[in-house]
């Protein structure tokens, strides 16, 4: 559980140990490095950019994710539906 951050990305952590406060440091300072190295990040072959303005839904991200390529709109409709009926019994 995190406590607090600062702009140096230096995390306390309650429960964790030494070890596992700088591999979360080591995986946060990646993540970010790779969002502000100037380059669009692309899925399947479509960029970030790309998915936010044709406003690609839950199932069109999903296919690209699992799929590396974008499946037709039905069956990211299908994908849609899908994840709506288990995130109701969640």
């Amino acid at each position: 559980m995190l406590e607090s951050t600062d702009d140096n990305l230096e995390l306390s952590c309650i429960s964790c140990s030494g070890q596992d406060t700088k591999d979360l440091i080591a995986k946060l300072r990646f993540f970010l490095q790779c969002f502000t190295e100037g380059e669009d990040q692309c899925y399947g072959g479509v960029s970030m950019s790309t998915i936010i303005e044709k406003g690609y839904g839950v199932g069109g991200v999903i296919s690209l994710l699992w799929f590396k390529r974008s499946l037709p709109h039905y069956c990211t409709q299908f994908i849609e539906v899908g994840y709506s009926i288990v995130q109701s019994f969640l």
